[in-house]
């Protein structure tokens, strides 16, 4: 969507404002820089019966004036519609989770995004035989109450289905895209997964990550299942904790014969007053 160079926009002969952002010159050409607003003609200032709308412009270049006739829905109605028509059967949510488990494994080459975690055995080889999936909505950082995707996402991860329509009803342009991988994610294209469903409905209100399997098994995450990148960490620690007493010696042993002349402290005798 972009207006002309310099709109001016009548309703019945009355100006309505608009927001134009100017193309900016790139050092080649000049780009637009897609920042354009559609305009919402309040009801008011309609009339019952005909309604002209003129568009004047100083651009050179042909443009095409769309008005579409648009109702507001409620978040709860579109809450209703996508739980009751647009679940995905078990099976389909299924076959979805192996084909994610396949493409991580070597099939499709293509890397865990945020929240879908690799667990490795070894810190040279990755082995997509079990995940570590977030439970939390990456809009809210909260857990997810109803879990959700587009139809067009090969990942895993979901989100809120409620804190993605508040999302978009709050903006002031909404950007109907997958939170995740940017997707087509407008009402009419979520699907709710019935398998995430089904582990948030297993799994305690204070849990926030599970570990999964390719056949749709979980559990929650043992404290031991850390990667090597987090052992490696523990290690650098551990080391530089052995080598600080060494270095401090010197420092230990000087604060040492301070401590002890402090507990022998120099007195002067009768001898020395004279």
């Amino acid at each position: 969507h972009r207006w002309p160079a310099q709109p001016q926009l009548f309703i019945n002969g009355e100006p309505l404002a608009v927001s134009h952002v100017p193309p900016m010159w790139d050092g080649r050409a000049t780009v637009d820089r897609n920042l354009d607003l559609p305009v919402e003609v309040p009801f008011s200032r309609l009339r019952t019966g005909l309604n002209t709308f003129s568009l004047h412009s100083s651009d050179i270049e042909p443009h095409t004036l769309v008005l579409e006739l648009l109702f507001r829905r409620s978040l709860a109605s579109h809450r209703e519609e996508i739980a009751t028509t647009r679940t995905l059967p078990i099976e389909e949510a299924m076959r979805h989770l192996r084909a994610s488990f396949e493409r991580m494994g070597g099939g499709g080459g293509s890397s865990a995004p945020s929240g879908f975690g690799v667990l490795d055995d070894d810190d040279d080889e990755c082995v997509a035989s079990s995940v570590q999936l977030s439970l939390n909505c990456p809009l809210t950082r909260l857990r997810i109450g109803t879990p959700v995707r587009a139809a067009g996402c090969s990942h895993v991860e979901c989100f809120d289905l409620d804190a993605w329509l508040q999302c978009q009803r709050a903006a002031k342009l909404p950007n109907w895209l997958c939170p995740i991988c940017s997707s087509p994610a407008s009402p009419p294209e979520l699907r709710v997964c019935s398998w995430m469903q089904s582990v948030l409905a297993g799994t305690a209100e204070t849990t926030r990550e599970v570990i999964i399997q390719p056949d749709g098994s979980h559990a929650a995450p043992e404290p031991s299942s850390a990667g090597g990148s987090e052992r490696r960490k523990r290690q650098r620690a551990a080391s530089v904790s052995l080598d600080e007493p060494a270095s401090q010696a010197p420092q230990a042993s000087q604060a040492s014969r301070a401590g002890d002349d402090e507990e022998n402290p120099i007195e002067l005798g009768d001898s020395d007053d004279d």
